[in-house]
């Protein structure tokens, strides 16, 4: 299991009309005079468990799962389960591998889902928490400028984690005595429940329309990675690394907007 939290707490004081910008103290000023600060804290909880399995090194399974939780929600909906799965299969392990094994040292199919949370989307509760903000009015009564307070924003009862699905198929291998690898991946991921405005509701509503999980953006992808690497007779080793990678990313659900393109990169 794992837990965090932060607190923070902020103090500023201010008075105008610095008699000598040099020497920025309240006492040696003349103007007026103000006096702010700010508290928030968050906090996470996380229960997590594997499991893995190879069968004669060469069939692979491994089984995840979170349970985590978030002070960023309604009591209600803060805590979400992510599961995800593997699977692998060494093909070099197989015997009708052996005769080629001095030029493919090692390959690996592979195959993986899995889905994780995201929390830092509200603000530290913001989103959700009944809040008043207080300003002066403008307006005089004798000597003094009285304060006004908003009435709070409309409050989502329902906000929960935004969860990415990943999807991913690739290969690993290594070739010559492991001098040379090549590396594969194509994935697809959704990120689903994105929080997003809410949906346009008419002005005799008399608020602004409270956010809601209901945005979502797909991307997919592929990424290729060719390494290699000699060793000298004088112990002189060299290596070196290409990549390329693509990818594409569309907005597929967001509220009051019609989707027409991607970003790709």
């Amino acid at each position: 299991m794992d837990a965090e939290t932060q607190e923070n707490t902020s103090h500023y004081s201010k008075r105008n009309n610095v008699i000598d910008p040099a020497i920025g103290e309240p006492n040696l000023s003349t103007g007026d005079q103000f006096v702010g600060s700010s508290h928030d804290d968050w906090a996470t909880m996380g229960f997590f468990g594997r499991i893995n399995y190879a069968w004669k090194n060469k069939l692979l399974l491994e089984v995840n799962g979170r349970y985590d939780g978030s002070s960023n929600f309604p009591t209600n909906n803060q805590w979400g389960f992510f599961p995800s799965v593997s699977a692998g299969y060494i093909l070099t392990e197989e015997a009708f591998m052996k005769d080629s094994r001095n030029v493919v040292s090692y390959l690996k199919l592979r195959g993986s889902y899995g889905s994780i949370g995201n929390s830092d989307i509200t603000g530290n509760g913001a989103t959700f928490r009944p809040s008043m903000t207080s300003a002066s009015s403008g307006w005089w009564i004798g000597s003094t400028n009285p304060l006004t307070a908003n009435p709070p924003k409309i409050i989502p009862p329902m906000l929960t984690w935004e969860t990415i699905n990943t999807v991913d198929f690739g290969f690993d291998s290594r070739f010559w005595n492991d001098k040379i690898g090549l590396t594969f991946d194509w994935y697809r991921r959704t990120t689903k429940d994105m929080v997003t405005t809410g949906v346009q509701l008419p002005s005799t509503f008399g608020a602004t329309p409270p956010y809601r999980n209901y945005g979502e953006m797909q991307t997919t992808g592929w990424e290729i990675t060719l390494d290699g690497n000699h060793t000298f007779d004088n112990e002189l080793s060299i290596n070196a690394t290409l990549s390329l990678s693509d990818f594409r990313e569309k907005l597929t659900k967001f509220a009051g907007t019609t989707i027409t393109g991607y970003y790709q990169g």
